[in-house]
């Protein structure tokens, strides 16, 4: 099991910020794994939504599939999905923070028997993949 929290400050308020990190059309923007993104069968993000992101790793490319099971805006978004066979819950938290919003970024990360051996390579990976994203999100949204 694996867990870990990476922080942001960008100068976009809170309720663009939000809207701006759910938007599945945005997120490669600020994502350089992914692709493209969407809402399986359209609609708004809510709990319950099917989020499909098409990634590339390398020179290899593939689909991820992840279920929103947390929707409070502007400061709450969780999806939960399987990545390379290990379970992963992934919280975004917005908080205001001057005319700005703090982005905090919560990974939980689970393998399953033998899937265990994974988690911690899988953990690793997706903090680096965070700081990154995290990164982007200030050249997009602007640095304090």
């Amino acid at each position: 099991m694996g867990r870990f929290s990476e922080s942001a400050d960008v100068r976009s308020p809170v309720e663009a910020t939000f809207a701006y990190v759910t938007d599945q059309d945005r997120l490669a923007e600020w994502n350089d794994h992914v692709q493209w993104a969407e809402v399986v069968g359209g609609g708004p993000v809510a709990v319950g939504s099917k989020l499909r992101q098409h990634r590339r790793r390398n020179s290899r490319e593939f689909d991820l599939l992840f279920e929103v099971a947390g929707h409070d805006p502007p400061h709450r978004h969780v999806v939960e999905g399987s990545v390379f066979g290990v379970d992963t819950t992934m919280s975004f938290t917005l908080q205001p923070k001057g005319a700005g919003t703090r982005v905090t970024m919560t990974a939980d990360v689970q393998g399953r028997g033998l899937r265990r051996l994974l988690a911690p390579v899988v953990t690793g990976e997706m903090r680096k993949s965070t700081v990154a994203a995290l990164a982007a999100l200030r050249a997009h949204l602007g640095a304090p």
